[in-house]
Order: C-alpha cells, then structure tokens, then sequence
C-alpha cells in the first residue's frame, strides 16, 4: 500500500460513511470481501474454530471477531462506536 492508496481508500471510506448507519453498511461491505460471514446470536448456526464472523444490531452497531482453535477462545474482538462527531454531544 503507498500513502496516496491509503489517503485514496480513507476518503472513499469517509464520503460513503455519513452516518452511522451508512457507517455500518460500508463496513459490512468490507467484512464480507475480507471473508467475513454474518452471525446473529439468536442463530442456531454454530461458530466455527478459525471462523471469522459479524453482526449488525439496529442498523447502527456492528461487531466483528474472530474465533480461535478453541470456539470459547475469541481472538479478537473490535467494538467500534460509529456515533463519534454526530450527536453534537461532547466526547469523553
């Protein structure tokens, strides 16, 4: 990746994610292309060791991970908050 590829992705990223909601949607695209399957925890589908998984609550968060060789065994987990900067409420 060279700086301008990156520049380049951000701000394709940034005029396609207005909203959170939006947010959510590009990064769903995003996970998919990556390999990443959807998930609901009220699914009876099983998480497989080594798969890669999200899911999309209310259209507004979203969460991805990744499960281990070990299924309890979560290699990592991103909470993202996609609200930053739209409330008008200041961060802490």
């Amino acid at each position: 990746m060279t700086k301008d590829s990156v520049n380049t992705d951000l701000l394709n990223f940034l005029t396609n994610a207005t909203t959170p909601f939006h947010t959510v949607g590009v990064m769903a695209e995003r996970l998919l292309a990556a390999g990443f399957a959807p998930w609901s925890d009220s699914s009876r589908e099983p998480i497989v060791a080594g798969g890669k998984y999200f899911t999309v609550r209310n259209d507004s968060s979203l969460i991805a991970f990744t499960a281990g060789k070990d299924v309890m065994d979560v290699q990592r987990r991103e909470p993202c908050r996609c609200d930053a900067g739209t409330s008008g409420a200041p961060h802490r």
